[in-house]
């Protein structure tokens, strides 16, 4: 494990010790990191080690910044993942005719909450395990099409079943 130095003081203007650590690393960077650590969690207990890391983040920036014990329950970032996730599967309900925009949201909702709820990350692992057995061999299936198809195969899938919901649309709503 690597240590950060100690702390040193900074130039005017720049936070010191740990909020530094907070303010140099960029979005990719954090980002990139998260996504790591995620892949290499083992499939089926993934979002469950995401809840568990998350969790121990909220302890430390709770005894580290705040030691009321009203604020400690109020934190930001976990309200943040919450109505994130709520509003995005919301708003896939709105996108959900399309094949990625409505469920790909429902399932990016339900991963930010799981990083915040222990439920939702106990489901999530569940569909996961339950979905790869499910899609293995559709997806075996996938990669022995020629790589141009793979590529055209979603778009059309895409164009279909908005040509559908259009078509769907006129016949519900025309005429008046």
């Amino acid at each position: 494990m690597i240590s950060s130095p100690p702390d040193v003081p900074e130039e005017a203007g720049e936070p010191a010790g740990p909020q530094k650590a907070l303010f140099a690393k960029s979005l990719s960077t954090r980002f990139r990191e998260s996504w790591k650590r995620f892949a290499s969690s083992r499939p089926g207990q993934r979002f469950q080690d995401r809840y568990s890391y998350r969790k121990s983040l909220r302890r430390k920036r709770a005894r580290r910044l705040v030691r009321s014990s009203w604020l400690r329950k109020f934190d930001l970032a976990r309200i943040f993942y919450l109505g994130g996730g709520i509003i995005l599967i919301c708003l896939s309900a709105v996108g959900g005719w399309l094949p990625v925009l409505g469920w790909g949201t429902v399932f990016l909702g339900l991963g930010m909450i799981a990083g915040e709820f222990r439920p939702a990350a106990r489901f999530m692992d569940w569909a996961e395990k339950r979905g790869r057995k499910a899609f293995r061999p559709v997806w075996h299936l996938y990669l022995l099409l020629p790589r141009w198809l793979q590529f055209v195969l979603p778009l059309l899938i895409a164009l279909g079943t908005f040509a559908l919901m259009v078509m769907v649309f006129r016949a519900t709503f025309a005429g008046g």
